[in-house]
C-alpha cells in the first residue's frame, strides 16, 4: 500500500517518489557549499519529520550544506544561527521513526573497524594498482579505481555474521550494547565501552577475509547473505574454525 509523505511545502505520493525529489537535491552543489534557497525551503519542511527535530534545529536553522559521513557517502548539515552544526539524514525523515536498534549496532561495530578497512584498502591499492591507478575486480574482472569498489567481507564470514557470532561469545543483546547517538555532526552510532570496542576490533581483525569488489557487487552479495533465521549456527561454526 502506498506510505504517503506529506510536507508543509509538498506532498509525494509514497516515499519512493519522495526520495526521487530529495536524492538530487544533496549532490546538486559540491560538498560544503551552501544549499540554495528553494531546496532549503523544502529541507526545513523535510526536517520536521525528524523523531530529534527539536534537537537538531537547537538555537535554529541558518543554512543548510553538505558534508561526507565516515563510509564516504554524503549527508546534510544545518548550520544553526549560532554557528553550530549536526548532520542529518533525509532518508531517515522521509521514513520516519527512529532507526531500529539492531540497525544501530550494526553501524556502531562498523565505526570500530572503519580505519582498519580503510588502512587495508590502502594496503590493497599500493601492492597491486596497475599504471593507470586501477585493480581487477575479482567478482567482475574489472578494473576499478579506489573511488569505485568497497572492502567485501566473504561470505560466510560477512560482516553481519562477525557481529553476531561476537555477541554471542559475550552473551550479548542488543540492548546490552553501550553506544551513543543525536551528538552533533555523530553521522554514525559509537560504542562507549572501551574494552569491548578493542575486544570486537581484535576479533574482527583476527577471523574477516575481505576483498576489494566493485560497489555495486558488494551491495549485491551483502542483500543475498543476510542471515536468515535458524542459520546462525552453522555461521559459528564456520568462525569456530576459523577463530
Amino acid at each position: 500500500m502506498p506510505n504517503p509523505v506529506k510536507l508543509a511545502t509538498k506532498n509525494f505520493k509514497n516515499q519512493k517518489e519522495a526520495i526521487a525529489f530529495f536524492k538530487p537535491m544533496l549532490y546538486r552543489q559540491k560538498v560544503g557549499e551552501r544549499v540554495n534557497e528553494k531546496d532549503a525551503f523544502h529541507l526545513n519542511a523535510l526536517l520536521k519529520r525528524h523523531d530529534e527535530y527539536e534537537q537538531k534545529i537547537g538555537v535554529g536553522v541558518d543554512y543548510f550544506t553538505t558534508m561526507t559521513a565516515p563510509h564516504g557517502t554524503t549527508c546534510f548539515k544545518i548550520i544553526r544561527l549560532d554557528g553550530s552544526s549536526t548532520d542529518f539524514s533525509y532518508l531517515h525523515c522521509i521514513r520516519g521513526g527512529s532507526p531500529k536498534r539492531k540497525t544501530e549496532i550494526y553501524k556502531a561495530f562498523r565505526s570500530v573497524v572503519r580505519f582498519d578497512l580503510l588502512n587495508a584498502r590502502h594496503k590493497y591499492f599500493v601492492e597491486n594498482k596497475d599504471q593507470d591507478e586501477k585493480v581487477l575486480c575479482p567478482i567482475t574482472k574489472e578494473r576499478i579505481g579506489i573511488s569505485e569498489g568497497q572492502m567485501d567481507h566473504q561470505a560466510p564470514l560477512t560482516f553481519q555474521v562477525i557481529v553476531e557470532t561476537f555477541l554471542k561469545i559475550k552473551k550479548l543483546n542488543y540492548d546490552d550494547v553501550p553506544i551513543s547517538t543525536g551528538r552533533d555532526n555523530q553521522t554514525s552510532p559509537e560504542i562507549t565501552a572501551p574494552r569491548l570496542t578493542e575486544d570486537f576490533r581484535q576479533y574482527h581483525n583476527e577471523i574477516a577475509k575481505i576483498s576489494f569488489v566493485k560497489t555495486k557487487i558488494n551491495l549485491k552479495q551483502s542483500a543475498a547473505n543476510r542471515i536468515k533465521k535458524g542459520n546462525l549456527p552453522l555461521f559459528q561454526e564456520a568462525t569456530n574454525e576459523n577463530h
